[in-house]
């Protein structure tokens, strides 16, 4: 076994999944200092809305793909385009600027 590539059962618990369907899933990472990063993937033909679980970290965010400002809360919801990745990372991190 590759000790220096292997991840570990830490990483795995890092990984949070929060949504997951025939055409849309998401997922929760904590990237450590960085906050949570939130990926959202959705291949239906049409648009779609997610509801949000109590898992999400709520507040600003900025979405690495569109550059898109988002505000997430628990309870909210978030807007999805058809064939459409979401990579959200906190507003206030360096690489949301």
């Amino acid at each position: 076994r590759d000790v220096e590539r292997s991840r570990g059962l830490g990483d795995v618990y890092k990984r949070q999944p929060l949504h997951a369907s025939a055409d849309t899933w998401a997922f929760m990472r904590h990237a450590g200092d960085a906050g949570p990063v939130v990926v959202v993937a959705h291949r239906g033909d049409a648009a779609h809305t997610l509801a949000l679980s109590a898992q999400i970290y709520p507040g600003a965010y900025r979405d690495l793909v569109s550059g898109e400002s988002v505000v997430l809360e628990v309870g909210g919801e978030l807007e999805l385009e058809p064939w459409s990745l979401r990579v959200l990372v906190p507003a206030a991190h360096a690489c949301a600027s």
